[in-house]
């Protein structure tokens, strides 16, 4: 499929660039590498996040809260859902809807968003 190996690429690039979340992670995985196991903190199992709101608003919300100017990142909007307690595929979907069908927000540039 086209467009999963467009957003492979795409996050391949933010990541390269440090501009994405994704790098944050994995330097953080990498630090924790370094530590002993047993200097690690046991993870705890948390109960899923019920959805607050409507997804419409968390993405536009997301949207201006990152958008510095030049529009904001795929990843960004995508992780402010699901910490909202959305799916990704949710998430996802209604991105897609809002940018085809609705036209609340445009995509300058592949990956990046604006609400109109």
């Amino acid at each position: 499929d086209s467009e999963n190996y467009k957003v492979g690429v795409l996050q391949a690039l933010s990541i390269a660039s440090g501009r994405s979340s994704m790098a944050e992670a994995s330097s953080v995985s990498a630090s924790m590498a370094n530590e002993a196991p047993e200097d690690r903190e046991q993870p705890t199992v948390q109960a899923p996040i019920e959805p607050v709101g409507d997804i419409s608003s968390t993405i536009i919300s997301a949207i201006k809260s990152a958008d510095g100017g030049e529009g904001a990142e795929y990843d960004a909007i995508i992780l402010s859902c699901v910490q909202s307690g959305f799916s990704r595929e949710e998430a996802e979907d209604a991105l897609e809807g809002m940018r085809d069908v609705d036209g609340t927000i445009i995509e300058p540039r592949f990956g990046f968003f604006q609400v109109l």
